[in-house]
């Protein structure tokens, strides 16, 4: 089914760094050919997978990420993004995100700013240092429930690739933690620029189970 595998294991440091607790990039081919690739800083990540994307184009490749990519269902309309939600707040992000060559990031101000559009406290998003914390952003999960209905999927959420569970707890609470807020762009530019006429970025109906949250 695949011509390639690549699995990312993805860092939130804040400076470069290599060995434990950075980013890792393992590749299996069809011929059982492996290689394992570590890297200092985010933009190197993406730098190395747009060129990975781009070089063999015409390979069909699964790339595994360790992070959720689907938010519940009514951010991005909450948030004010406009068009298929799954990719509006794909595009949100990425317009909003900086995170510069040395991992230096805005993605604790950007959390605080959602929240203050969405809820006005410090929920669904979560999880920073102790500076950075405020009136709408805490270092530890909130005890208050973000404002989002449960939906289910439908043809819209299937034709996303995004993850079959999206962020949440229960289904009364949904919070959402901060490493989804600033990773997610760096995966989604490559995809985007490596995207071709024959890349279908769809989920077949299968995957998603009944009463799955959706982006």
């Amino acid at each position: 089914m695949f011509d390639r595998f690549v699995v990312v294991d993805w860092s939130a440091n804040s400076t470069p760094k290599l060995g434990r607790d950075s980013i890792w990039v393992a590749q299996l081919d069809v011929a059982g050919n492996t290689s394992v690739t570590n890297l200092p800083t985010r933009r190197e990540a993406e730098a190395f997978l747009g060129h990975l994307f781009e070089t063999e184009p015409t390979l069909t490749t699964l790339v595994g990420v360790d992070f959720s990519l689907g938010y519940p269902a009514g951010t991005a309309r909450a948030l004010g993004a406009d068009g298929t939600p799954w990719s509006a707040m794909w595009s949100l992000l990425t317009e909003n995100i900086v995170d510069d060559d040395r991992n230096a990031n805005n993605r604790f101000a950007v959390a605080a700013d959602f929240n203050r559009r969405l809820t006005g406290t410090a929920s669904p998003f979560w999880g920073c240092p102790p500076s950075s914390a405020g009136r709408h952003l805490t270092t530890t999960k909130p005890p208050d429930a973000a404002p989002f209905a449960e939906e289910s999927p439908d043809e819209e959420s299937r034709e996303a690739n995004a993850s079959t569970a999206a962020t949440t707890t229960t289904a009364t609470t949904i919070t959402i933690p901060m490493v989804l807020v600033f990773i997610l762009p760096l995966l989604v530019r490559p995809l985007r620029r490596w995207r071709r006429p024959r890349f279908q970025f769809t989920l077949p109906p299968q995957c998603l189970r009944t009463g799955e949250p959706r982006v």
